[in-house]
């Protein structure tokens, strides 16, 4: 994606904890932007970078998203963006889609058209340790016009979102790998309940997307940590340390796939562990 450069902020939205901006582009396309400011800080903007360009490898649905442009002139003339303290510099944007985020509940999960997602998108919520979909229902996006859900903010990623570290990531790093706690909640489980209606005689449903994952090149991996802004002030150790933790989790990702096979139920019957 090219760089891109904001022009005009249009409002602040209400949706999710950072309250992002919907603005306009040097593209003449809408976008909702992140950026630095005094609740969001280089970390937060750093998991949303890594997690889209995963999810293209990945090839799973979400918007197109990249590093954008906020000039100081548009900052210095606008109130909202000076009240939390935002600050120019690059920021992290995402196309603007039209749709719906209103969680997942027996009567949304049964108007999804691509309920083929729900493998890959709670494969990649484990291994990137995404605690903040779950029971969040702005995190749960649903497209108005094809009824496709598609993966969408990823601010927390990591386990503990902007806080985390290289020691906090090495904590991480284990074997059988650790599946956190938020992946146990039922929202996870009426996709998962949808989709064996529709594919009643898939046992390993996680497979495919671990075997995408598992065949990723060191080269590929790498190319997500790239060109990550200064201003984010992402130190050298910490990123290292995530890319360590990527190439750690791709390493298991088998491993994965056995527990969440024995999670949600693909190898014996009926839901493991957890709240299920």
């Amino acid at each position: 994606m090219t760089l891109l450069e904001i022009d005009t902020i249009i409002h602040q939205m209400k949706a999710g904890n950072s309250q992002p901006f919907l603005v306009s582009c040097n593209d003449s396309k809408q976008y909702v932007m992140k950026c630095l400011n005094n609740t969001t800080n280089g970390k937060a903007l750093f998991n949303e970078l890594i997690a889209y360009r995963l999810s293209n490898l990945l090839k799973i649905d979400s918007p197109k998203s990249g590093i954008a442009k906020l000039p100081k002139n548009i900052v210095e003339s606008n109130t909202l963006l000076l009240n939390n303290e935002s600050r120019y510099g690059k920021c992290f944007v995402s196309q603007l889609i039209n749709g719906v985020s209103l969680g997942i509940n027996p009567i949304t999960v049964s108007s999804i058209s691509n309920i083929n997602i729900f493998p890959k998108l709670v494969f990649f919520d484990t291994f990137l340790m995404n605690s903040d979909r779950a029971d969040n229902k702005g995190n749960w996006f649903i497209t108005k016009k094809d009824k496709k859900l598609i993966a969408l903010d990823h601010t927390n990623i990591f386990r503990i979102a902007q806080i985390w570290d290289s020691a906090s990531l090495a904590q991480d790093s284990q074997n059988p790998p650790e599946i956190i706690k938020q992946i146990d909640d039922l929202s996870y489980r009426l996709l998962a309940e949808r989709y064996k209606k529709n594919n009643p005689q898939t046992h390993h449903p996680f497979s495919p997307i671990a075997r995408i994952f598992k065949n990723l090149s060191d080269k590929e991996i790498h190319s997500c940590f790239s060109k990550i802004p200064s201003e984010w002030k992402i130190s050298d150790t910490d990123l290292q340390a995530a890319q360590n933790f990527i190439l750690f989790q791709r390493e298991h990702s088998t491993d994965i796939v056995n527990e969440l096979d024995q999670k949600f139920g693909f190898n014996k019957g009926g839901y493991q562990h957890g709240k299920f």
